[in-house]
């Protein structure tokens, strides 16, 4: 039994990504051997990989910054790292709105 979820796919919006991300000057230095780009089939499948695989990595990050805003509670500035928990979180919000919009 497969208990795994497909995220709805959406080739328009990952062949757009993949059009403006390989106009980019440091995507293309970036590239590997060759002088050939990937097509851009193969960069929107690399984003909606990207995208499919992205939810697990960022709510595992959110997990990371409170354990350690729990292990340097009793040494740091507890103002500090306040903030830098809201900043982290404000930022995993805005990756997971990311995700949000892909797959809708």
């Amino acid at each position: 039994m497969d208990n795994t979820r497909s995220l709805p796919d959406s080739p328009g919006l990952a062949f757009v990504l993949a059009a403006w991300l390989s106009s980019l000057p440091a995507l293309n230095a970036l590239r590997r051997c060759g002088d050939q780009a990937d097509p851009p089939q193969l960069l929107a499948e690399r984003i909606r990989l990207l995208y499919t695989n992205s939810p697990l990595a960022v709510l595992a990050s959110l997990a990371n910054g409170v354990i350690v805003t729990a292990v340097l509670w009793p040494v740091v500035d507890q103002t500090r790292l306040l903030v830098w928990l809201g900043t982290l979180t404000l930022v995993t919000c805005g990756r997971m709105w990311l995700v949000w919009w892909y797959c809708r």
